[in-house]
């Protein structure tokens, strides 16, 4: 998992057909971009040609913003689940039967590659206004905005499902070693306090 975070993604190796895909999809969006500046150069008030530029550069950095907050998130969630892991491993070395605590971190391990992988795919998403006349620019803008916050909220669903399944490691690891320390400690001896 560390290694899929540093190098963006999580696959070991890549297939010609995904880099030509990916550099399609770049041209793509290279195209598509630079129809927006001529539409935008089309516009004769200047100051919707300001404004709607603006825009369009607020929404790629809105998007490259929350990009690297789901990696940083996912970053910390792999590292949690990785001394989990390793406590696992302390505690089964006492003996405990920690099976079910292995089948939910392989399930939170799972989840996080799903998760890095739908934060690559969104990293690779670009939103461009589609200018398709100057009376509809408000409503071009709203629905490249709406693109953006639905495509946002699905990566987000994705982190919370990581962050719930690394939840539930710890909480399957705390319950066993809180069973352990139970089992082992003397049970209380009632003190007589004087009336």
């Amino acid at each position: 998992i560390k290694r899929a975070l540093e190098r963006g993604d999580d696959d070991d190796d890549e297939d010609e057909d995904e880099s030509s895909e990916s550099a399609g999809k770049r041209n793509e969006r290279r195209l598509k971009r630079e129809e927006f500046k001529n539409k935008l150069e089309e516009i004769k008030d200047e100051k919707k040609q300001e404004r709607l530029d603006r825009i369009d550069q607020n929404i790629g950095r809105i998007n490259s913003k929350a990009v690297e907050h789901f990696k940083k998130v996912v970053g910390r969630l792999s590292g949690l689940l990785d001394k989990i892991e390793s406590k696992t491993n302390a505690v089964a070395e006492t003996g405990k039967d920690v099976s079910s605590v292995l089948a939910l971190i392989s399930t939170a391990q799972t989840k996080i590659l799903d998760t890095l992988s739908a934060i690559e795919a969104q990293s690779q998403a670009s939103y461009i206004v589609e200018i398709e006349s100057e009376e509809n620019l408000g409503e071009n803008v709203s629905s490249t905005v709406h693109d953006l916050r639905a495509d946002l909220k699905g990566v987000e669903a994705k982190v919370r499902e990581a962050k719930g399944a690394v939840k539930n490691a710890f909480m399957a690891l705390k319950a066993i070693i809180v069973d352990n320390e139970d089992s082992e400690s003397p049970s209380p001896v009632p003190i007589a306090t004087p009336i």
